[in-house]
C-alpha cells in the first residue's frame, strides 16, 4: 500500500485516490462511485424504457379498439373496401368472396363490441351481432370471437380471423 507524505497536497491526494496501487485487491472510492453511478443510470434507463413500452402498448390497445370498431362498422354498412384494408394480403381473395355473399344475403342490424384484449402483437375481440338474412327476415344473435395481429411492416392491426363467415347462410 502506498504511503502518503505527511504534508500531501490536494493534487497528490487526488492522484493517490484516482490511481490504485498495482495489485491492490480493493477498488478506490472513486471507482466504486463510478460503478454505483453507472448502475443507477442503467436502472433509471430501464425504468424509462419500461414506462415507454407500456405507453406504446396502451397506444396499441387503443389502436386495436379503434381498428376493431372501424372494421366491424364498415362490414355492417357494407363498406367492404374500407374493411378490406384490415385484412392480410393472403386472405383478400377469400374476404371478397365472402363480401359478395354477404351483400346478397345478410344484413347486420346492430353490433356491440364487448371486449378487446391485447397480448403483445396479438389481440382478441368479442363482438355481439344482431343480423338477419334477406331470405328470412327474423333477427338472429351471435357473438363472434375475432383474432387480430399487429403487422410491424404495415404498422397496423389486421384481422386474422373475423369469423364473419358464421353470419352467412
Amino acid at each position: 500500500m502506498r504511503t502518503m507524505p505527511a504534508a500531501a497536497t490536494r493534487t497528490q491526494l487526488a492522484t493517490i485516490i484516482a490511481v490504485p496501487p498495482p495489485g491492490s485487491p480493493r477498488p478506490s472510492a472513486k471507482l466504486l462511485l463510478r460503478i454505483y453511478l453507472a448502475i443507477a443510470a442503467l436502472l433509471t434507463l430501464a425504468q424509462v424504457v419500461g414506462c415507454a413500452s407500456l405507453q406504446g402498448q396502451k397506444a396499441n390497445a387503443e389502436d386495436l379498439q379503434a381498428t376493431v370498431e372501424a372494421f366491424n362498422s364498415s362490414v355492417r354498412w357494407g363498406d367492404f373496401r374500407t374493411a378490406s384494408a384490415m385484412i392480410p394480403d393472403r386472405d383478400q381473395d377469400k374476404f371478397w368472396e365472402d363480401a359478395e355473399t354477404f351483400k346478397q344475403n345478410t344484413r347486420i342490424a346492430n353490433l356491440e363490441i364487448r371486449t378487446v384484449k391485447i397480448e403483445g402483437l396479438n389481440g382478441r375481440a368479442h363482438i355481439a351481432f344482431t343480423y338477419y338474412r334477406l331470405s328470412d327476415p327474423s333477427f338472429r344473435s351471435l357473438v363472434l370471437h375475432q383474432t387480430w395481429r399487429f403487422d410491424p411492416d404495415r404498422q397496423a392491426w389486421l384481422v386474422e380471423d373475423s369469423q364473419l363467415h358464421r353470419l352467412l347462410p
